[in-house]
């Protein structure tokens, strides 16, 4: 929802962020139905010159599908937008002390996977910043639920050096979770 997808870094000029207030997503629903039909390429000539790569979808997509699509972009961005509650602030808090005390010798003290134990363990600890989890329900490019990080957590991650910590209370693995979770842009 921020432009920084899977290949967003690929593109020239790069996608457009749906979370920024700016957004063709917060114009009317009018509007984002006639840019996702007509792309970038269909702006009016007063607009040029376009900073756009989005392609049209009205060979693609049917009228519905672009409908449902706008439907699914304004609920994502609006669950997105919601402000953290304070009561989850110190669970992010709770969430970094037991990082730093449990997490941080492997996975390193910023997340970035290059704790002073990266060189003496096969494969490498996650970079925890990047949003990428090995284990996960979702597919390909998408971003893991809250669930695969709790099993991740639990159960450690076989294959890997990687323990579970099932041991900790729920509320301190959902802590880490929260924690877990703001390293990363895109979880």
């Amino acid at each position: 929802m921020d432009g920084k997808g899977l290949f967003g870094e690929s593109f020239i000029p790069a996608p457009a962020s749906f979370i920024q207030k700016n957004s063709v997503i917060f114009k009317t629903p009018a509007y984002a139905f006639w840019r996702i039909m007509k792309g970038g390429k269909g702006l009016p000539e007063r607009f040029k010159p376009w900073n756009s790569a989005m392609p049209a979808w009205e060979e693609v997509l049917s009228e519905e599908e672009v409908w449902k699509t706008i439907l699914y972009i304004n609920k994502t961005v609006k669950e997105r937008r919601q402000p953290i509650p304070e009561k989850q602030n110190s669970s992010i808090k709770q969430g970094k002390n037991i990082y730093l005390k449990k997490c941080a010798f492997c996975h390193g003290k910023e997340g970035k996977g290059d704790g002073p134990s990266k060189e003496y363990t096969l494969p490498h600890p996650r970079n925890l910043t990047k949003g990428h989890i090995k284990i996960r329900s979702t597919s390909f490019g998408k971003i893991p639920t809250d669930k695969d990080l709790f099993d991740a957590i639990s159960n450690g991650m076989k294959g890997t050096t990687m323990p579970g910590w099932s041991h900790l209370s729920k509320s301190n693995r959902q802590s880490l979770i929260l924690y877990i979770k703001s390293l990363s842009k895109k979880i």
